[in-house]
């Protein structure tokens, strides 16, 4: 469906801040909705608290990120495949970030927190030099309508000694050298793919889940 012709007046009414649309989260839902707003008309700011767009990605295509599945085992080169994985992160964001911007979307970095139901406050969390919106200083900012699409974040078992030995999923890839053996806590699809993944690799992993059904 051809976006609907829309023209808006929210610069000439609210000011510089003033936006129809505010999406907070950059990852694949906010992206979308950031963009498709701006394609229909709508003046458009995305906040993402990372300096970063695009979320994280999945590892496919064995070959190209620096290891070979022979019929015997795994022959594994653990930093080609983290190096390749890093600049192939460091590619998407990049072309999340020119999207945006081709789309009219403006980018701000830093921590959004409510105000009131259209006014909401950004904290910077990176410096000028590396933060998009051009301000190292709190902001406000303010629109008609919001989109949440900040993800969700893994509970860490702080009660558990030995618990900051560990790491959530977006770690993964942070990893200088595999472990020989991994404990996967949790059943969800990433924590299952996360275990096949150390398995492939030839490690020893365990999945540990409350349930009978992954």
């Amino acid at each position: 469906m051809a976006p609907v012709p829309f023209k808006s007046q929210a610069k000439e009414t609210g000011g510089e801040n003033h936006y129809d649309l505010i999406v907070i989260g950059g990852g694949s839902g906010g992206l979308g909705a950031a963009r498709r707003a701006a394609q229909y008309g709508a003046r458009v700011a995305i906040i993402e608290e990372t300096w970063r767009l695009g979320g994280t990605e999945k590892m496919h295509q064995a070959n190209a990120y620096g290891f070979t599945v022979p019929e015997d085992a795994a022959k594994i080169d653990w930093p080609t495949i983290k190096r390749k994985r890093d600049a192939y992160i460091e590619r998407l964001n990049g072309i999340y970030e020119r999207n945006v911007e081709k789309d009219g979307v403006d980018y701000i970095t830093g921590h959004a927190a409510f105000v009131d139901k259209k006014t909401i406050n950004v904290l910077p969390t990176y410096p000028e030099s590396k933060a998009h919106g051009g301000s190292d200083v709190e902001r406000k900012y303010t629109a008609e309508r919001f989109v949440i699409a900040v993800g969700g974040t893994p509970t860490l078992p702080t009660d558990i000694p030995g618990y900051e030995y560990g790491f959530h999923s977006d770690g993964f890839f942070y990893l200088e050298e595999l472990p020989k053996r991994a404990v996967v806590v949790g059943a969800g699809y990433i924590a299952v793919e996360l275990a096949g993944i150390f398995h492939t690799l030839g490690e020893s992993s365990v999945a540990s889940c409350r349930r009978r059904k992954l």
